[in-house]
């Protein structure tokens, strides 16, 4: 491979020889041709054409914006600085007319030849918000981050949402999308005679109940309220045992099992309270008997399963046995 020397300067009178004359001059057109390499930069004020490859240490950087390129012709690409497009890429392909490949040389995302189509091949992980402005085409299927938290008026608007295991739109639930559909039902403590930690459960397909030792909670009690995220956890929450308790059990839906579960145990021991839930995001323990009639409210967090008083939700009266019923949506 040939190599740059740097001419030297000659004098007047100098007699040119042939090795002076090689390496002054023929070896370093030869370098140009072939395979030069630049120590500063270098600025073409038209047009570079590099009939292999063009290798760069540093970066290639446009000092002008131009103007759009007319149409390419096959096998060919561009790239350039756009005064309304920044930096941009152009080419002319069967499959793609710009293609991004990965280390492997297997294309990840392309620009269909002659068309504003995006094709991606792999997976693509938003942590942003996204904004679509015409239609969204996946083969794959779609996964929902979860994001719990209150869906408001602010924010609900045409907007798909994964909360607790739940699909939202518009607000409104639509579909279950936890690990599993419904599959049991769980009847959880009582009495007969005496407070029971007995568990039942119901096998929704076949309408069959048996017992579920697994699934017995922690502490005999009757009076128990029910919650339920709708996809993982559910809750027994205080009752009676001999005396009203504040104690919480969780059953995780995916095994069946029963666990008490201290930072869900309610804020004042009592029996007898409503159980709702929105089915994703809270559920409450409301009113019911401690040594008298209560009309407290708890509020149970389903993404930490912690429990507290909401004043704000407390019955407008003190009452116990009170049915409750919810809309399954916020």
């Amino acid at each position: 491979m040939p190599t740059y020397t740097a001419p030297t300067t000659r004098s007047s009178g100098f007699l040119v020889t042939a090795a002076v004359y090689n390496t002054d001059l023929v070896e370093n057109i030869k370098f140009f041709k072939d395979a030069p390499t630049f120590d500063g930069a270098v600025t073409a004020s038209t047009t570079l054409a590099v009939g292999t490859g063009l290798t760069y240490t540093t970066s290639v950087k446009s000092t002008t914006a131009l103007a759009t390129p007319g149409a390419l012709s096959a096998t060919q690409a561009t790239a350039f600085a756009s005064t309304v497009s920044g930096a941009a890429i152009m080419g002319h392909g069967t499959t793609n007319d710009v293609s991004l490949m990965n280390r492997a040389g297997t294309v990840v995302l392309g620009v269909g030849p002659n068309t504003t189509a995006v094709n991606m091949t792999g997976a693509l992980t938003v942590t942003g918000a996204t904004t679509l402005s015409n239609t969204l085409t996946v083969t794959g299927g779609i996964t929902l981050a979860s994001s719990f938290g209150l869906i408001s008026t602010a924010n609900q608007a045409n907007q798909l949402l994964n909360i607790g295991g739940q699909l939202f739109f518009n607000g409104h639930r639509v579909n279950l999308i936890g690990p599993y559909a419904a599959v049991f039902g769980y009847a959880m403590g009582g009495e007969t005679g005496a407070p029971v930690a007995t568990t039942d459960r119901i096998t929704f397909s076949t309408s069959v109940t048996a017992a579920s030792t697994v699934s017995n909670v922690s502490q005999a009690r009757q009076g128990l309220v029910g919650v339920s995220d709708g996809a993982v956890f559910g809750y027994a929450m205080g009752g009676n045992s001999a005396s009203p308790v504040a104690t919480t059990d969780r059953i995780s839906f995916s095994t069946s099992v029963t666990a008490a579960s201290t930072v869900s145990n309610l804020s004042q021991a009592r029996q007898a309270a409503a159980g709702v839930s929105d089915g994703a995001v809270f559920g409450y323990a409301m009113g019911g008997y401690s040594t008298s009639g209560v009309a407290t409210t708890d509020r149970i967090t389903f993404s930490t399963s912690v429990t507290a008083a909401s004043t704000v939700s407390n019955l407008s009266g003190i009452r116990g046995y009170a049915t409750g019923v919810s809309d399954g949506a916020v």
